[in-house]
């Protein structure tokens, strides 16, 4: 047996060295009053979105059911979620308040964690005041560069976050003599790769890229532009008065949005559109028309800001064969929110639809819904509900035979309940090519058992009027 000496664990760092390290990191962790109290800010404007109606989700904020969708773009419009509008109408203050809102249980743990791991750096590295220009700045500058880049809504700390980011990068590079050697790689290589890490986060669709560059260019311009405290010890007078007073107009932009927010909560009128919903939902099982645009006309009226809502109204519209409000409720939503016909990939073939349907007899109605459905058709080429109202389009503009091989095409391998629309559109389409007997054919083997067919009445109209069906051979 040979014996050794017992194995020393290695380090290349000496013991001044890694007390020098501990120090440091003593230093730039120990208490971080502000961050701290700004991870509590955005976990109780969570806990008050939840109590307000806000739907709870884990994950992502799916707003998969009708109500769920609508509570987030109330309580968005209420709170304060970021959007092209609202600033244009010179609500200023979402620009931060966007900041204090977030959609989903980790969208909100993962905000607050990196707030807490880089704020507290910015805070001990740099002092509280230009933690708050930090803050304050990163998030009205990345919410600024969203609305003019990309113009969708949006909501979350992340922008401010990417603030602190962007300060702690900069304070690793402009003072990397400072640094303990043991340190250098955390301020070098590791905040790096978080960079490019959400650098390649941003690309994901759900992510606001604008918003975050916005932030992390706030924050280095902040790193590069404020002295150190931690390093350079205690400024001028003259330096310490103009850093005073950037965090004092920090600390007043935020009370003030607190205040209308806070203002905001307080006034709340009825609530969430839930009861209407209810309403809604009743006059649909009971098949009442005249109920279902009541409730559609008294939606529209009460909650006018929110796109969900008037397009909820617009589709009660079209169910309702009520075709010129939908067309009015339509144009007004597309004065107001022009990207939807480029966002919603059924927008289009819903308006050809109502122009088909509620004005075959305008050429011009007629030629605007096939500029229309075409366009609905690039953006779901394989959509059977597309087809179809190609199909209706082509037939109204005096293109059967076109119509009716489409028709054709899309009965094939498909079930009859699926067909019951198309089958009565191809009526029509054999009528208008002077295929009588073939139309009242096709009719009768459809009308037992889909009497409740959208383009039945049409057809069946059609077919009366050329003497092919009459009052003894209806159903």
């Amino acid at each position: 047996m040979i014996d050794h000496a017992p194995l020393r664990r290695w380090s290349p760092l000496n013991r001044q060295e890694r007390a020098e390290a501990q120090q440091f990191v003593e230093r730039l962790v120990s208490r971080p009053w502000l961050t701290w109290s700004a991870v509590a800010v955005l976990v109780w404007f969570y806990l008050v979105q939840l109590v307000l109606g806000w739907p709870f989700d884990l994950l992502l904020p799916s707003g998969e059911r009708l109500d769920e969708q609508l509570a987030m773009e109330f309580l968005g419009q209420q709170l304060g979620v970021l959007t092209a509008d609202g600033v244009a109408s010179g609500e200023i203050w979402r620009l931060i308040s966007a900041t204090f809102l977030h959609g989903s249980v980790l969208h909100l743990g993962g905000n607050v964690a990196v707030l807490y791991m880089l704020g507290r750096l910015v805070e001990n590295a740099y002092g509280r005041a230009a933690w708050l220009v930090t803050y304050v700045g990163a998030g009205a500058v990345g919410a600024a560069l969203s609305v003019a880049v990309s113009g969708h809504d949006s909501l979350g700390a992340s922008g401010a976050i990417l603030g602190m980011l962007g300060a702690s990068v900069v304070f690793g590079l402009r003072y990397r003599g400072e640094i303990p050697r043991a340190l250098r790689d955390f301020f070098g290589i590791d905040l790096w790769f978080f960079v490019v890490m959400v650098a390649a986060m941003s690309l994901l669709p759900m992510v606001d890229w604008a918003g975050h560059l916005g932030g992390f260019v706030w924050g280095a311009a902040v790193g590069l532009a404020w002295p150190a405290r931690m390093v350079e010890g205690r400024p001028s007078a003259l330096i310490g008065t103009l850093q005073s007073s950037a965090a004092g107009a920090a600390v007043a932009v935020l009370v003030a949005t607190l205040v209308v927010v806070g203002g905001r909560i307080a006034t709340l009128d009825e609530g969430l559109p839930d009861r209407d919903l209810r309403a809604l939902r009743t006059a649909i099982d009971a098949d009442d028309v005249e109920a279902q645009v009541a409730v559609g006309e008294r939606l529209q009226e009460r909650y006018g800001d929110l796109l969900g809502v008037q397009d909820l109204c617009r589709q009660v519209f079209i169910a309702a064969g009520r075709w010129d409000r939908a067309r009015v409720a339509g144009e007004a939503i597309e004065a107001r929110w022009p990207q939807i016909t480029q966002e919603s990939q059924y927008w289009d073939n819903d308006s050809a639809w109502v122009l088909f349907r509620g004005f075959p007899d305008d050429p011009a109605a007629v030629t605007e819904g096939l500029l229309r459905v075409r366009h609905a058709l690039k953006l779901a080429p394989g959509e059977r509900a597309v087809r179809n109202t190609l199909a209706l389009g082509l037939l109204l503009n005096g293109e059967a035979p076109r119509a009716a091989e489409l028709l054709s095409e899309l009965m094939k391998g498909s079930s009859r309940k699926d067909n019951k629309d198309d089958a009565y559109i191809h009526v029509l389409a054999l009528l208008a090519m002077g295929q009588g007997t073939e139309a009242l054919a096709e009719y009768s083997s459809w009308v037992e058992d889909f009497p409740d067919g959208e383009m039945r009445p049409e057809a069946e109209a059609a077919l009366r009027e050329r003497g092919l069906l009459t009052d003894d051979a209806a159903p």
